[in-house]
């Protein structure tokens, strides 16, 4: 419903503006499934239509100067001018909503679902209606040239919901994919999109509490502008500033991937151990020359894999390898099943003081070795 200035007051009446919100909530709980059966699209789209074409007849009502009766088609209005028609504002809202909901699933894996646009639009209509209630400025809410029309609060916060309800049907999908996701670009939208929204409106009103009954009728309509543009351009902001944050990570993961399956496919085996000599990280060649599930191996200490008559010259190669330089042995390493397993190892200290070691099966070279010494 939208507000009717009556030579007295201002007051609320029923129009096509509740029907039309219906429509759209109807349409948002058909397409809740990510892939609705036919039926459920088509009634989806049905609803979607008749929003639209309410929301486009009234904006050619208002522009043309004349009444199509849209309203009196839905519901019984009653008489006057403009009676039970959406306004100006509500309108436009009503139009980009519907679309939306029309091309809800097209491009779903578009990191900008157009739908999610046409969204935005609408909520930033509902939201800047909104502030002009608030600052009671009238600019915002109602137009000069429909003067006794201005969206009313509970169609300014239902607009505001449902578009909100829209844009988290698909959270994992376009760009809200972004914000819900875990990296930091989504966690700092989270954590800023209230304060973004809800500190320029707070710091506004004060001033025009402190500014007085007088001051308040002039600076109210900049004041109000101010708040919405500072809230929507806070907004941008922060999502500008989050997506190449969030671009950034899905690289590094990207390229963590590509390097951890480059070592999960290596001949050889790759062995990583903490700073107390433990093991960390194994790759599939590892455990298969050591006999042991993965499990198995992480958080084993280094030593109980060496021969007991080794562990002293491990010592002493460990401290050969703080200055940084990587070393070449040959070690004798114990299987899961007691065997013994001849290995050349290159090892080096990472960095960050985790010990690194490539392992190569030496087995068959040790045999013709043995077969050269015999023959």
């Amino acid at each position: 419903m939208d507000h009717r200035l009556h030579p007295a007051h201002l007051v609320h009446r029923g129009s096509a503006v509740d029907d039309a919100e219906h429509g759209i909530g109807v349409g948002l709980v058909l397409r809740h499934p990510e892939h609705p059966g036919r039926s459920r699209k088509a009634l989806a789209t049905g609803a979607a239509l008749v929003v639209l074409a309410i929301g486009v007849g009234t904006i050619v009502e208002y522009v043309l100067g004349v009444d199509l009766h849209i309203d009196h088609l839905l519901i019984h209005a009653g008489t006057g001018l403009y009676a039970g028609r959406p306004s100006p504002f509500t309108a436009p809202a009503l139009v980009v909503l519907a679309t939306a909901v029309l091309v809800f699933d097209t491009l779903p894996s578009a990191q900008g679902r157009p739908s999610e646009g046409l969204i935005l639009v609408g909520g930033i209509i509902a939201f800047a209606s909104l502030i002009g209630l608030v600052f009671e400025a009238e600019d915002l809410y109602r137009l000069s040239t429909a003067p006794i029309v201005g969206v009313a609060l509970p169609t300014a916060t239902s607009l505001l919901s449902i578009a909100a309800g829209l844009l988290l049907e698909r959270p994992k999908a376009g760009f809200m994919r972004m914000v819900t996701s875990p990296g930091p670009g989504g966690v700092m939208i989270r954590r800023l999109v209230l304060p973004t929204l809800l500190m320029p409106p707070l710091l506004g009103l004060a001033v025009l509490w402190l500014s007085g009954p007088i001051k308040t009728e002039v600076i109210a309509s900049p004041f109000a502008f101010l708040t919405a543009a500072l809230a929507v351009g806070g907004m941008a902001l922060v999502t500008i500033t989050a997506v190449p944050l969030d671009r950034t990570r899905v690289a590094l993961e990207s390229a963590s991937q590509r390097t951890r399956m480059l070592v999960e496919q290596a001949a050889d085996g790759i062995l990583v151990a903490d700073c107390d000599g433990c093991c960390t990280e194994v790759n599939r060649a590892g455990h298969q020359m050591l006999g042991y599930d993965p499990e198995e191996l992480l958080g084993r200490p280094i030593v109980e894999l060496v021969v007991p008559d080794d562990v002293e010259r491990l010592h002493r190669f460990n401290g050969q390898l703080a200055d940084g330089t990587t070393r070449i042995a040959e070690w004798s390493l114990l299987r899961k099943d007691g065997a013994l397993l001849p290995v050349e190892v290159s090892a080096k200290i990472l960095p960050d003081g985790r010990w690194y070691g490539l392992i190569r099966d030496i087995s068959e070279r040790k045999r013709l070795e043995q077969a050269l010494r015999v023959s």
